[in-house]
């Protein structure tokens, strides 16, 4: 039984007269075209608006015009062939070309009589039969040249040929109906009953109607074979777009049918049936034209309220189906399944309600299904559907109220089965349609702490799995060998957030495997999840695992020292000194001096100083070079060997170590003696401070100073003594020298020479002649007879050289007169002279009279 829905039942307030009866119409391309007895081929618009042209053709039993094309094609039978003329919608515009003369296809054949003429919709494929049930096929482009592409033969009569655009041949006899693939060249029977002539067709879909009597076969789109009993039997049947129609002889309302087999529906019924001669679709409308050449239309119904029509007759199968072929989209689907969820709510069948509720996720609210389910004996329908909800839509609210359902139901097997396919979706890497943290929570508070742990692990959320273990009764060892889990992206959280908790309350052995994963996160790494390689951790950023634990954390940072000193920072080793300190002070030394240490040397004196370690202390003091420091610290029979030690670089350190000897209180002389004596030996010290230190002191004897004394005079003795024999030797050198210049420079003789060196002329006449060489006129020496007065001024060097050295020769003389007086302080301050100075120096008058010459000379030569 049909269901009734008018979706053609409103007519167009505009009837078409044809002047002339139709005897053929076709539709296409937005045209409605019709031909009469005489060949004049009418073309239709949108607007009613009639066009006619002329052709040669005469008694046309088959028109088509082209669905995808402007192309018509009109056939008349002619014997054993056809008559074609091909016309385009362009041949009906005023002053364009007139269609072209009819002409046949080139067929062989002994047969008679052609018939069952019959294109495909776009006009690719024809085919003809004739007398002998040979089938020719043709295919596109049309010409009295072309050639057929196939023939077929068939032994019972043939009464109706099909074509489709994708090339299959409809072929039903007398007795039977069949397939035929153009292009495999495969023929396949379809059913073994025939069918008459006129009474099988194709829709606008190219779908295949047979009509016997009054049953009407359908073959769908999937390929079911669908049939329908009409009440009386048609004298007419065939296409109407997508729909058929079939059409009685009958004065009754029902005699005009239009159905949709698809859906089960009568979209059309009108009291036609015995007027109606030609049916077509054009223009979204059902076009009719009747026996008195009147054209009617009936415009179809538009594809929503179609669907709304469906909805409120509550066929919303069929809506959802409908809404799918007319590609109405996703969100139309959801409104006719909501409607369909209320509906099957509304009589109590809640399974199949939060079925159809869960298809409109992403477009219902689902607060409008919560509002429905929310009682508790629905708690488990509800369930079903919150746990669809995305996670772009899932809600906290909406977690907790799943989780709810889930304890509400109070079947440990239904959640056990429930968490399983959580943990199983997890494992899958699928993304968990809910708020974990939330779920976990609801969990946790009914009681169902295992289920909690089972979501928290299975989903990775790490510090929910751990919040839980740590909650009541902790088990630490878990909780590290969870952490252990854990990639490296997250870790350093993980350990910084539960590493110290660990650490107070765990034993020996378990602070030893939190020490070692420690260690290898700083040294290995820990391996990522979302990207390569291993995320390596600062041992610094680690500090607050050990916050309440000295000897852990010292422990684990004398183990990365150990291992691998290089990823130790300034601050991890100034934290390794404190905690060394704090934890074993014995092996301070050894990381003070390590060659790869980096800490602060000043941050770890103040350790040194703050846990009064002085062999730490004096490493710092060496190591920052504070060599006066380690002295001021040491005991006074240590002072001589730290100043060996390091009084090379620092030479104020010998000062220093004498100002601490000396004021040293019940200090072993000895000690002081071998000091001065080796400050005397390096002679980084002079004598008068040595004497005057000790004298301040006030507490020493001098005979600590008295092998000092000796040495230090003797050596000055000999001093005086070596510059006054250099200073001797000197003086008569430099008297050997003085006669030698005056007598080159003054004495002068008589010698013939050939040139004067003042005018250049010969010397012919009375002249000077210098032991320097130089030859002069008399009469051009002038007054200038004594020198010669082309070196004269080389003399004025020497002299004046001479007579700054002799000057400096003085000074120095006072110098050592200086001293000497020095030496009386010393010989007065001690009370008893030592030795006597056998150094003669020679008095300020004689070397006074000494530098007297060499200035006379110098100016007789500026004279």
């Amino acid at each position: 039984m049909l269901l009734t829905l008018k979706f053609f039942d409103k007519q167009s307030d505009c009837e078409l007269k044809l002047e002339e009866p139709a005897i053929l119409a076709s539709s296409g391309c937005g045209f409605l075209y019709t031909i009469d007895n005489a060949g004049k081929i009418s073309q239709i618009d949108h607007n009613k608006h009639i066009i006619s042209e002329e052709t040669t053709l005469d008694q046309a039993t088959h028109m088509r015009a082209a669905q995808a094309s402007q192309d018509v094609l009109v056939a008349s039978p002619m014997g054993n062939n056809y008559q074609i003329v091909l016309l385009n919608s362009l041949n009906f515009i005023e002053g364009s070309p007139k269609p072209g003369q009819p002409f046949t296809l080139p067929i062989k054949t002994k047969a008679n009589d052609a018939s069952n003429f019959t294109t495909s919709a776009n006009l690719t494929y024809l085919a003809f039969t004739n007398s002998l049930n040979e089938i020719h096929i043709f295919k596109s482009p049309y010409t009295n040249r072309s050639k057929s592409i196939n023939t077929i033969y068939f032994t019972d009569q043939i009464t109706n040929l099909l074509l489709t655009e994708s090339g299959i041949l409809y072929i039903t006899t007398t007795k039977g109906v069949f397939g035929y693939n153009i292009a495999l060249k495969q023929q396949t029977q379809m059913e073994n009953e025939g069918v008459k002539p006129g009474f099988a067709f194709l829709n606008s879909l190219d779908n295949l109607f047979l009509c016997r009597d009054k049953t009407i076969v359908y073959y769908s789109p999937s390929g079911n074979r669908i049939t329908h009993e009409l009440e009386l039997p048609p004298i007419k049947v065939g296409p109407v777009g997508r729909y058929c129609y079939s059409a009685a002889n009958a004065q009754i309302s029902t005699s005009f049918l239009v159905m949709d087999l698809e859906y089960g529906l009568l979209v059309n019924s009108q009291n036609i049936g015995s007027t109606v001669t030609f049916v077509d679709y054009q223009w979204g409308s059902l076009i009719s034209i009747t026996k008195s050449n009147t054209i009617k239309m009936y415009q179809e119904m538009k594809s929503q309220p179609k669907i709304d029509l469906l909805c409120k007759n509550l066929r919303f199968e069929m809506a959802i189906k409908m809404s799918k072929s007319f590609n109405l989209g996703l969100s139309s689907e959801a409104t006719i399944n909501q409607l369909y969820a209320d509906y099957l709510f509304t009589q109590h069948n809640y399974n199949a309600a939060i079925d159809h509720y869960i298809m409109t996720i992403g477009y219902t609210d689902p607060s409008h299904v919560i509002a429905k389910f929310v009682e508790p004996h629905h708690a488990e329908h509800l369930a079903n559907y919150l746990v669809k909800l995305p996670r772009d839509i899932i809600t906290k609210q909406h977690t907790t109220l799943l989780f709810n359902c889930y304890t509400k139901i109070r079947a440990t097997g239904k959640l056990d089965e429930i968490v399983k396919n959580f943990v199983d979706s997890a494992k899958r890497n699928e993304e968990p349609s809910f708020d974990v943290e939330t779920a976990v929570d609801v969990l946790k508070r009914n009681g169902y702490k295992q289920h909690a742990l089972s979501l928290a692990s299975a989903f990775k959320c790490h510090s929910l799995y751990l919040s839980l273990l740590e909650e009541e009764l902790p088990d630490y060892e878990k909780m590290l060998n969870y952490m252990k889990e854990i990639p490296g992206e997250q870790i350093q959280r993980k350990l910084v957030q539960y590493g110290a908790e660990i650490i107070d309350n765990s034993d020996e052995k378990l602070k030893e495997q939190l020490i070692n994963f420690c260690i290898q996160a700083c040294t290995e790494g820990i391996k990522n999840e979302r990207r390569e390689g291993s995320t390596i951790i600062k041992p610094e950023d680690l500090a607050f695992v050990f916050l309440n634990d000295d000897k852990s954390h010292f422990t684990f940072l004398y183990r990365l020292l150990n291992n691998n000193p290089e990823i130790l920072t300034e601050n991890s080793w100034n934290v390794l000194v404190e905690m060394c300190l704090r934890s074993d002070p014995s092996k301070i030394k050894e990381i003070l001096t390590h060659k790869s240490a980096k800490y602060n040397n000043e941050e770890a004196l103040v350790f040194m100083n703050s846990f009064g370690i002085e062999d730490g202390r004096d490493i710092l003091y060496e190591k920052m070079k504070l060599y006066s420091m380690i002295l001021q610290q040491s005991k006074p029979n240590d002072v001589l060997s730290i100043c060996l030690k390091f009084g090379d670089e620092d030479k104020t350190l010998w000062y220093d170590g004498l100002v601490k000897l000396s004021t040293s209180s019940n200090i072993d002389e000895k000690i002081i003696t071998d000091f001065v004596k080796e400050v005397s030996q390096r002679d980084v010290i002079p004598f008068m401070t040595i004497l005057r230190t000790l004298q301040k002191s006030g507490s020493h004897k001098y005979k600590v100073v008295l092998p000092i004394i000796q040495n230090t005079f003797l050596k000055e003795q000999n001093f005086l003594l070596n510059a006054s024999k250099k200073m001797k030797e000197s003086e008569q050198k430099e008297e050997e020298n003085n006669k030698i210049i005056e007598r080159i420079t003054t004495k002068n003789f008589q010698v013939k020479r050939t040139r004067c060196e003042i005018c250049g002329q010969d010397i012919d006449s009375e002249s000077r002649h210098f032991f320097c060489g130089h030859s002069f006129h008399e009469n051009c020496l002038g007054d200038s007879t004594e020198f010669c007065i082309k070196c004269k001024s080389e003399y004025e060097k020497i002299v004046s050289s001479k007579i700054e050295r002799m000057e400096s020769a003085m000074r120095q003389n006072d110098v050592q007169n200086d001293k000497g007086n020095g030496f009386e302080f010393l010989l007065n301050e001690i009370s008893n002279s030592l030795f006597t100075s056998s150094v003669d120096n020679e008095d300020q008058e004689q070397s006074e009279k000494a530098i007297e010459s060499p200035k006379e000379f110098l100016r007789k030569l500026q004279y």
